[in-house]
């Protein structure tokens, strides 16, 4: 199942070509306290993290679908308690400024 996609008005389409970086994308997760939040980082060999981002909608997708599946297999394997999954409605895809 495919995630929700929210995005904002492509500056290309609406003839704004003068210094436009490329469209990057991030995963967002439904919480109760902040509603939608980007909670998937990246860690750097420094030890700072980042917001995780992708180069397409597709790309982000791919990863939503993998960690359901990986949170799928967990529980089947009785590593996770049943109640302990996600539902594809709790992530949507969002258009973010070039990262």
């Amino acid at each position: 199942m495919n995630a929700l996609t929210k995005t904002d008005t492509d500056p290309v389409a609406a003839g704004e070509t003068d210094n436009v970086e490329p469209t990057r994308y991030e995963v967002q997760h439904y919480t109760f306290c902040d509603g939608w939040v980007n909670t998937w980082r990246v860690c750097n060999a420094d030890g700072t993290d980042e917001p995780q981002t992708f180069a397409t909608i597709e790309e982000a997708q791919a990863e939503i679908d993998e960690f359901l599946a990986d949170i799928e297999a967990e529980i089947a394997a009785g590593e996770r308690d049943e109640d302990q999954g996600y539902d594809a409605s709790e992530f949507c895809i969002v258009e973010v400024g070039a990262q």
